[in-house]
């Protein structure tokens, strides 16, 4: 497939981490997700939604699809 990589756009905002990296179970009580939960601690921000990547993925599968980059396809489900 094809990879579109952007990169210290307008400004930082850390990671847009998976739905998982935010799920704790009993094991992890005490280890959180550095993508997740560190870094906004890290910059002062909240956490984000932990559907995130999931909407960054089709909002630009969607957006390919509308310049003519992509089929419309994404495989974030």
């Amino acid at each position: 497939g094809k990879v579109f990589v952007v990169g210290y756009a307008n400004d930082y905002k850390g990671y847009a981490p998976t739905e998982d990296q935010y799920a704790l179970n009993d094991k992890q009580k005490s280890e959180f997700s550095y993508a997740a939960y560190s870094v906004p601690m890290i910059r002062g921000d909240y956490c984000f939604d932990p559907a995130i990547g999931t909407v960054l993925a089709n909002e630009m599968t969607e957006l390919y699809s509308e310049v003519g980059l992509g089929n419309g396809e994404s495989n974030t489900g």
